[in-house]
């Protein structure tokens, strides 16, 4: 999250988005943002608000640049709740020592996100409490572990889904 002025700018899975004072709802302003790419930054300034990107394969950087007065004419609202339960891929993938792992879901929930080896034994326990409706992200530090395929699983409700990850040492 990033602030300047009246707005505030949020960098979420499904983009980036400006909510202006009290509103309930956010602008969606992330344009011809390439798709899918991960925010590694926001900053503003008097004149441009100026992203870090990255694509999920590390195969090309980006810097995205856009003017301020683009973003205050922009009229496209949408809710920052997620419409879907997402289990994003960790990245970086492969890691050394640690990745973010990261999730968004539409309703709150009781939610667990657990790391288990190639055998099926928990190897960590990385979030296992009520989250409200939103997207998250947590940091897996893996130093403790060996090299090799490691698997995270998230559960909430009755929704359960799992990702591969590779830690090379």
């Amino acid at each position: 999250m990033k602030s300047f002025g009246d707005f505030l700018f949020i960098s979420t899975l499904s983009g980036v988005y400006t909510l202006q004072g009290e509103a309930n709802e956010a602008i969606n302003i992330s344009g011809n943002l390439p798709s899918p790419a991960g925010v590694v930054r926001i900053d503003v300034n008097d004149n441009y608000i100026i992203i870090g990107l990255f694509d999920y394969n590390f195969v090309k950087n980006e810097i995205w640049i856009r003017p301020t007065s683009d973003i205050t004419s922009t009229k496209e609202t949408v809710s920052l709740i997620p419409k879907n339960i997402k289990l994003g891929q960790n990245y970086p993938n492969p890691f050394n020592p640690s990745t973010k792992i990261s999730w968004q879901s539409p309703i709150g929930s009781h939610q667990t996100l657990k790391v288990y080896d190639v055998l099926g034994n928990e190897v960590a326990t990385l979030v296992d409490e009520y989250k409200t409706a939103g997207s998250y992200e947590v940091d897996f530090d893996a130093a403790g572990l060996t090299s090799g395929v490691y698997f995270y699983r998230l559960q909430s409700g009755s929704f359960v889904e799992s990702s591969k990850m590779i830690l090379l040492k």
